[in-house]
């Protein structure tokens, strides 16, 4: 998918984001702020930047 995206829009950015749940490890809390962080990198995740920029080539 964020192949296609970045095909059909020039200059463009594509966060491309994996998780697994690899362990029993989780965030049991009621802070927001702290869910999404913990969700993504605590239990196993990945993060990608891509883009079509020339300019970003580098």
């Amino acid at each position: 998918m964020a192949r296609q995206m970045l095909q059909l829009y020039p200059n463009t950015y594509a966060l491309v984001v994996s998780t697994e749940n690899i362990t029993q490890n989780r965030y049991f809390g009621n802070k927001k702020s702290m869910l999404i962080p913990n969700t993504i990198f605590r239990v196993g995740g990945a993060a990608m930047l891509l883009t079509n920029k020339r300019s970003e080539s580098r």
